[in-house]
């Protein structure tokens, strides 16, 4: 029987539009460190589907070419990382796919090594693009929510965008990081669906010294955290929290809790335990080899149109001034506000308001609750709060705000630009 590799050569000359090829780290790395990522395309995304499992096969075949059919793809790029899989088996899933129906090529690659660190290696022979999008192969996205991530990814390029969140968190009686869903806030985005910079991928990789190597380490013995790794590096490299999405529809096919938007709002059940341990043990080693925690909360999720589901999640509406000009409305998870924007108005109880905004006894800022989703200035500070005081009958107005002049205070006072 021929080797993967010898298969590799063969299903290359045959196919144009899919190919088969092995990707090394040390090649990667030498290459990437050359790359030119001014010279990426922005206005495209590079696909980078994640295989294993040969029973999902006939799944990743049809995820595949529907991502390929989407105008904002440049390319599907196929990572089977199942070393066991007979070269018989990647011939004909090469073969379907040649065959089928696409608008942008489709490439097959075998990962080096069954490593999931290997999902993140750099491949810029074969990214041309800025963005690359992360995915798995049993989350089904529609195009118009793959489209308006990729547009709320191009005006926050240094940010992850993802539709699936989760948090990090610490238990102060075990002392102990933990990895759970918070009800209102989120500092992890999963590797099901993750929009990225090209050049986050060579981070990872390659960058980052004996800490990082050790990091990795960690990846493989656990043979899980590759996505919560990542996270740790952006949020590194960026200083500011991931962005999500939210969808019009979504499907896990690996879980059937996981269907639409819906995922969103359930936590992970209780078979899920013994997950969640290991991914909070995660937490605490990277900690521990990289000697800091650089993860950061976000607030918000991004929707594109607001009405149906403004109404149906009851939560406060956060807007992002650079957003709102593209249409872009910003939801809190979570909370019981009630409101409503666009056309039809807005509403939101101002008592709930108010106690977002005051402050404590120890003149503690409770609104950086606030800015810290934004990782803002002290202007884009008052940009916010001013909005939420514009909306819930401020008493006084002012010109300017200035954080530290606000102890004490209940309301505090800005412009909207």
């Amino acid at each position: 029987m021929a080797s993967p590799l010898a298969t590799a050569i063969l299903l290359a000359a045959l196919f144009g539009v899919v190919s088969i090829t092995k990707s090394a780290v040390p090649h990667e790395c030498a290459a990437a460190r050359n790359q030119n990522h001014q010279a990426l395309r922005r206005d495209r995304v590079t696909v980078l589907m994640n295989g294993f499992s040969e029973s999902r096969i006939p799944l990743l075949h049809s995820l595949a070419v529907a991502y390929s059919l989407s105008p904002i793809v440049s390319s599907v790029l196929v990572l089977w990382g199942n070393p066991s899989t007979a070269s018989s088996v990647l011939h004909q899933l090469a073969r379907n796919l040649s065959l089928s129906t696409s608008s942008s090529p489709i490439s097959l690659l075998l990962q080096p090594s069954a490593s999931l660190n290997n999902r993140f290696l750099p491949r810029p022979d074969h990214i041309s693009t800025d963005a690359v999008l992360i995915c798995d192969d049993d989350v089904e996205v529609d195009s118009k929510s793959l489209e308006f991530a990729f547009r709320v990814w191009e005006k926050n390029p240094n940010r992850l965008v993802g539709l699936f969140a989760r948090s990090h968190d610490i238990d102060l009686n075990r002392r102990e990081w933990v990895y759970t869903v918070h009800p209102d806030r989120f500092s992890i985005v999963l590797t099901k669906f993750m929009l990225l910079r090209a050049r986050y991928l060579f981070l990872y990789t390659c960058v980052g010294g004996a800490g990082m190597a050790r990091a990795r380490g960690i990846v493989d013995a656990v043979r899980n955290c590759e996505d919560v790794l990542m996270n740790l590096v952006v949020a590194e490299e960026a200083q500011v929290g991931p962005l999500l999405v939210g969808a019009k529809r979504v499907r896990d096919y690996g879980d059937a809790r996981n269907d639409g938007e819906e995922e969103v709002r359930v936590g992970l059940s209780s078979r899920k335990g013994e997950h969640r341990k290991r991914r909070g043990w995660c937490i605490g080693e990277f900690h521990r080899v990289l000697g800091r925690m650089p993860l950061r909360y976000s607030y918000g999720k991004v929707v594109d149109d607001v009405g149906e589901q403004g109404l149906c999640y009851k939560d406060f509406i956060w807007l992002d001034s650079k957003l709102v000009k593209e249409g872009f409305f910003f939801f809190k998870v979570g909370g019981d506000i009630d409101s409503r924007v666009g056309g039809h108005g807005m509403r939101v109880n101002s008592k709930d308001m108010e106690g977002m905004l005051e402050f404590d006894s120890n003149g503690e800022q409770t609104l950086f609750k606030i800015c810290e989703y934004f990782h803002a200035t002290v202007r884009r500070c008052a940009i916010v709060v001013g909005f939420a005081a514009l909306i819930t009958g401020l008493e006084h107005l002012g010109d300017r705000y200035d954080v530290e002049n606000v102890h004490g205070l209940s309301w505090a006072l800005a412009i909207w630009p």
